[in-house]
């Protein structure tokens, strides 16, 4: 198997606010759906908005991190190669 990627600290962040957003969204909607016309509700919806832009912040910060392991595998970035 191949070796392990450390996940950078940005990406771990965002994961873990994205994940606590999601559930207490989702905890507050359930209650919410009680009172239709709240505004807990659409706190609710914002929350699970704000988790999953984090998710989605998270997946491109891995993904940049991926690509950077693998052009440093690849002996450098292109602006390296062309200065050789």
């Amino acid at each position: 198997m191949g070796s392990r990627l450390p996940i950078p600290p940005g990406a771990m962040i965002a994961r873990s606010v994205g994940i606590v957003c999601i559930a207490v969204g989702f905890v507050v909607g359930i209650e919410a759906l009680a009172e239709p016309n709240s505004t807990w509700l659409r706190t609710a919806l914002a929350l699970i908005v704000t988790g999953l832009a984090a998710q989605g912040y998270a997946l491109y910060r891995t993904l940049k991190r991926i690509r950077q392991v693998n052009s440093d595998a690849e002996g450098g970035s292109d602006d390296q190669k062309r200065d050789r």
